[in-house]
């Protein structure tokens, strides 16, 4: 299955419009922050609240979300809901604007408290999510 091309501005209205929290990490994290290297996907770390994870399941819903896996051709629909999505730490989604992957704690973090401290603001796609990526310099420092 070939991913569609990321439209991150799609993807980043919807949440918007639901009001999830979150902060942008990887490689369009570190885009913003000055890195020269592409990214074809949008990964994020939402805060985990029960309410948070109510409205990312409601922006996965208009986003069409699809669980995505290298085993089989197909994206997998699949049924969400805050518990269910708190229950997993890493989603691997695709959508119609692009793959989307959802990490509740990364790697080597405590997850959205941690991350969201050191976030800086950068517009991406004519929006402002708080962004990590290229380490954890805080804004203004590249």
């Amino acid at each position: 299955m070939e991913p569609p091309e990321l439209d991150a501005g799609a993807i980043l209205s919807a949440l918007e419009k639901h009001g999830v929290q979150f902060v942008l990490i990887g490689g369009l994290a570190a885009i913003v922050r000055g890195s020269p290297f592409p990214t074809e996907d949008l990964d994020l770390t939402p805060e985990a609240s029960r309410e948070n994870l109510g409205r990312l399941s409601a922006a996965l819903r208009e986003l069409d979300a699809k669980v995505r896996s290298a085993e089989v051709d197909e994206a997998l629909p699949f049924g969400h809901d805050a518990d269910s999505l708190s229950a997993v730490r890493v989603w691997n989604l695709v959508t119609p604007h692009g793959v989307l992957d959802v990490s509740l704690v990364p790697t080597g973090t405590e997850g959205y408290p941690d991350l969201v401290r050191d976030a800086g603001d950068f517009a991406v796609a004519d929006h402002r999510p708080p962004s990590l990526g290229c380490g954890r310099k805080r804004e203004g420092e590249l």
